[in-house]
């Protein structure tokens, strides 16, 4: 599962949307969830670090959003045990919830670090 979320999330981050006004927008957080919610706390520790090797890899800059990794790798995992008890119809509705969710708050808070540092360029 680890090797499988870290594969999917290097082709994830590979393949990004390019917004007009110089931001980026991958879908790293969906292997993220996934294996949090399934895997739970050893799962998430190993996709973070695979999403900071990758991150290094292939933008070779220091400006990361940790803010909504950080909130995945430590609230997500708290329902795993849980989620595994959930019928599948809930299952898809809590993954879809906590993506759409992380991926809102990505965009909210990382647009405006995008304008700030292009004015400091």
């Amino acid at each position: 599962m680890i090797a499988l979320s870290s594969l999917t999330t290097f082709f994830l981050m590979k393949n990004s949307f390019e917004f007009p006004f110089g931001f980026s927008f991958d879908l790293r957080q969906v292997p993220l969830i996934l294996s949090c919610l399934y895997g739970g706390y050893p799962v998430a520790i190993f996709g973070i670090l695979s999403i900071l090797v990758f991150h290094s890899y292939l933008y070779s800059d220091l400006f990361l959003n940790p803010f909504v990794i950080t909130l995945i790798s430590i609230f997500v995992p708290f329902m795993s045990k849980s989620f595994h008890n959930f019928t599948w119809e809930k299952k898809v509705f809590t993954a879809t919830s906590i993506a759409m969710g992380s991926a809102l708050i990505t965009f909210l808070t990382a647009v405006p670090f995008t304008y700030l540092f292009k004015y400091f360029d």
